[in-house]
């Protein structure tokens, strides 16, 4: 799995999808978790779909949740995210040093590799050779997921986010904006440039695993993101790291302080930090809480 499935990156707004899931009689369990303290306060932890398609949308039930919650919490404060300041922030960040080109910093063979991917996609080269490994690597990643048919539009983050506009719910998030630049941009030269190698093997993989994961989701079934998501992630070991173990670890404080003050939060994070050993629920029940999936 590559590196811009799990980083929530917003860009661009719409309204929340009429079309998608609904209650149709049957039930199933959704990816959704019930967080309770021993005080009883709750707390609901969403997975999310960064990016997803125009079918993509919160059924009745999780619908009916998300309402009656009071605080919208997301791995992001995304008002901020949509900022055109914070834009060139970041972009500043995803650009090489003055006077360096990314020719001069990854191996020929790569450098021919990628020229002949981004071709393919319609992007410059003369934009690209201005980036980072790994913020080349996300701009591929994303632009051949949008040319597919996703977009982060369509992404569960935006379909509350807006709700939540609507509704005046008060928002926040569990981690600033730069935190999620700092775990690629702290990556060595050689780590940037395996994942760029790496995510220019997974272009084509990538598009089919994303679309198996938002039918899952569609259907809560969680096994994909147990099975499928996770051990491709897996493979990387700093890389799951740095992107799952720590970032998990990271926000239990906030999902605990939103149960001591009872603030009835509705958590929405990516759906991949929500299973296995290391995911958000386990560390809550290791930490004496009731969690049980919706």
């Amino acid at each position: 799995m590559t590196v811009y499935t799990l980083l929530a990156s917003p860009a661009g707004s719409a309204a929340p999808s009429s079309q998608g899931n609904s209650d149709t009689g049957q039930e199933h369990q959704h990816l959704l978790w019930r967080v309770t303290s021993q005080q009883g306060s709750t707390a609901y932890v969403l997975g999310s779909m960064h990016m997803g398609t125009k079918d993509l949308s919160l059924d009745n039930c999780v619908r009916r949740i998300f309402q009656e919650s009071k605080v919208l919490v997301t791995e992001v404060d995304m008002d901020k995210l949509l900022n055109p300041l914070t834009a060139l922030s970041m972009l500043g960040r995803m650009m090489l040093p003055e006077g360096k080109t990314l020719d001069q910093v990854i191996s020929p063979v790569t450098y021919a590799e990628l020229t002949r991917y981004a071709q393919g996609l319609g992007l410059s080269m003369e934009n690209l050779r201005k980036m980072k490994p790994w913020a080349v690597c996300t701009t591929l990643g994303t632009t051949k997921l949008k040319q597919s048919g996703f977009s982060e539009k369509d992404g569960i983050d935006y379909q509350v986010l807006l709700a939540a506009k609507e509704m005046q719910k008060t928002h926040k998030g569990l981690e600033a904006i730069n935190d999620q630049i700092d775990i690629l941009d702290r990556m060595s030269p050689a780590e940037q440039e395996k994942m760029l190698q790496e995510g220019l093997k997974e272009l084509d993989s990538g598009v089919v695993q994303m679309a198996a994961m938002v039918q899952a989701w569609k259907s809560g079934d969680v096994s994909v993101f147990e099975k499928k998501a996770l051990p491709s992630l897996q493979k990387n070991p700093e890389t799951y790291r740095r992107l799952i173990v720590e970032r998990n670890q990271n926000w239990v404080r906030p999902v605990e302080e939103c149960l001591q003050k009872n603030e009835d939060c509705f958590i929405v994070v990516g759906a991949t930090h929500l299973v296995g050993a290391d995911g958000l629920p386990e560390l809550l029940r290791k930490k004496g809480y009731t969690v049980e999936r919706q």
